[in-house]
């Protein structure tokens, strides 16, 4: 139950990311698309992708540790 809960959470902040953030998030990581791949889909640089990965995966770190337990 515990679980499902977490999941519930970590869905709800992925779609409050701003769109590029959750659409290079979605890509690279639980899509597993390479670099080039997901660059590609997503209209973005590689170089601008990495960014937006990096900035969703810290503002879902830095908001997900922000509940309270």
């Amino acid at each position: 139950a515990l679980h499902q809960v977490a999941r519930a959470e970590l869905r709800a902040a992925v779609a409050r990311l701003p769109r590029v953030q959750r659409t290079a998030l979605v890509l690279a990581k639980l899509e597993g698309l390479r670099l080039d791949e997901a660059a590609a889909r997503s209209g973005l640089t590689p170089a601008s992708l990495k960014v937006a990965t990096h900035r969703a995966i810290r503002r879902l770190r830095l908001g997900l540790a922000a509940q309270p337990a």
